[in-house]
């Protein structure tokens, strides 16, 4: 980085890679380089990172359970001048983890900062659900206690949004039985791990077929649960009650194609068959 494009931050928020190591950006590399000290949620897995690249910089502990005495040493050293890189376990800083905290401060004090944009385990493991992701919730981890986590769990029973949560190996079980308790067995979920590892995996079915499936199975790795959106129970109505809906629409001014593409959207039937229907009720009663 020459001294003429040297940034003018002096925190910087930095996404590090979620497995492969090959996903870290240029620009990541770039800061490391240029800055003073790396604060880092995992000192050692942060130390690996920068060993594959070559990078030798001092480390500082940054966690859920340090945050608020090393975010004093942060800014300490940068009223001294220092440049300070801020990074995650692995992923974008400040989700799920204290990272947040440290913008707000910086935000309070008017010191400059950046985040550069990389791997993130939930919008990774989005993606490859296939599962709607237009409108989604992130959730991330949710409380070790069972009355706090089936409190929240209760708030998104009927969210229509795509739901995504993280979740530890050894709590997966007790958290998908939980769900099955709110959601009901039936509702289907996506569940990822090891992205972008050897062992990347996907397990794909309702909540009850994939706790079968992972009661056989050895359980390593971290997971993203990705759940699809509540769906209200349609009641398809008969075919008499249907020529009967679509007939009021038209004596209420509305034309055919407008009251087919109504029923059609409410009940969710394809349009071609109701217009068969209509067109064979019209015929009928002609006919009569």
């Amino acid at each position: 980085m020459t001294a003429r494009n040297e940034p003018q931050e002096q925190l910087f928020l930095v996404a590090t890679p979620i497995g492969n190591l090959r996903d870290i950006t240029l620009r990541a590399l770039d800061v490391f380089r240029h800055v003073d000290y790396i604060a880092a949620e995992d000192t050692r897995r942060t130390y690996q990172l920068l060993q594959a690249y070559h990078i030798d910089k001092p480390i500082l502990s940054y966690h859920e359970h340090n945050y608020k005495r090393a975010g004093e040493k942060i800014f300490k050293l940068i009223d001294e001048g220092k440049k300070v890189a801020l990074v995650s376990d692995a992923g974008m800083p400040s989700l799920s983890d204290p990272g947040r905290d440290l913008v707000l401060q910086a935000i309070q004090k008017n010191i400059a900062y950046t985040v550069l944009p990389g791997a993130s385990a939930g919008l990774t493991a989005l993606v490859y659900s296939g599962l709607p992701m237009d409108s989604y919730l992130y959730q991330g981890f949710l409380p070790v206690k069972k009355n706090q986590r089936l409190i929240i769990l209760q708030q998104l029973a009927q969210e229509k949004r795509t739901l995504v949560f993280f979740e530890a190996p050894h709590r997966i079980l007790t958290t998908l039985d939980d769900f099955v308790q709110v959601f009901g067995p039936d509702r289907h979920c996506v569940l990822v791990r090891e992205l972008t590892k050897i062992y990347e995996e996907a397990i794909r079915g309702s909540l009850e077929q994939i706790i079968s499936d992972l009661q056989n199975q050895n359980i390593r790795g971290e997971f993203v649960i990705l759940l699809s959106g509540y769906q209200e129970e349609i009641i398809r109505p008969s075919e008499q009650a249907l020529v009967i809906e679509f007939s009021d629409l038209i004596e209420s001014g509305k034309s055919k194609s407008d009251s087919i593409a109504m029923l059609a959207q409410k009940y969710k039937i394809k349009k071609q068959e109701l217009y068969l229907l209509f067109q064979k009720a019209d015929k009928t009663e002609k006919e009569g």
